[in-house]
């Protein structure tokens, strides 16, 4: 279009979308901002800024509610991999665990370049879809590593970065002083903030997964 922005007064703006038959892909992507209140987050804000590594690519900071896990619509992709464009984004970004469904929260993106295939995955309570090719490809980036042991880290002085956690529960509960916490496999990350995870109580067989992304030869 001739004029892509548009400004508005109103606290409220209806798009109506027309099209004549279903593809796979077809849509609208709607971005906002705010000059009254610079500080909220709506539910699917854009903030998109350019990043100096690599040029040209776009990354995108996103606020994510809770409870999108549960929403309509596919996801195609993995961690490692990224996520076809056409996957609904939140939903995605609880199958990537870079939030958690019971919080969600603010999530950091890039759309890059896509890929001939894309794998499923069973990650986080949703199981992902074989995806074909696509122009563009969704990955989440989350800065979350692994460190090794303090005895190790002279022998194998490396950083291995985790794509994705898994864990045999993902429970929440209210404590002694009224606070939410949600104990989810993400907490186990090295270096998380507050409390680590733990597996529900009364639960056999507990198990918590590290995904490296691909294939790696650790000694310990």
């Amino acid at each position: 279009p001739s004029a892509p922005l548009l400004v508005t007064n109103s606290s409220s703006v209806t798009v109506l979308f027309n099209s004549t038959s279903h593809l796979s892909g077809r849509g609208l992507l709607l971005s906002y901002a705010t000059s009254q209140h610079p500080g909220r987050r709506g539910a699917f804000p854009w903030d998109v800024r350019a990043s100096p590594d690599p040029p040209l690519t776009l990354h995108f900071s996103v606020y994510c509610p809770a409870g999108c896990k549960d929403i309509h619509g596919d996801i195609w992709g993995n961690p490692s991999q990224g996520y076809r464009d056409t996957s609904v984004l939140c939903k995605a970004a609880v199958h990537a665990g870079v939030i958690a469904d019971e919080l969600g929260g603010q999530v950091t993106l890039s759309r890059e370049k896509g890929i001939t295939l894309y794998e499923s995955a069973f990650a986080n309570g949703l199981h992902s879809k074989r995806g074909s090719l696509s122009e563009k490809r969704l990955v989440f980036h989350k800065g979350i590593f692994f460190l090794f042991a303090m005895n190790l880290r002279h022998a194998c002085d490396d950083v291995l970065e985790v794509a994705a956690f898994n864990a045999s529960s993902w429970w929440h509960e209210v404590d002694v002083l009224g606070q939410y916490r949600a104990w989810v496999a993400e907490r186990a990350a090295l270096g998380t903030a507050g409390h680590s995870w733990a597996a529900e109580p009364g639960t056999e067989d507990s198990w918590l997964e590290l995904d490296l992304g691909t294939r790696r030869n650790v000694t310990g």
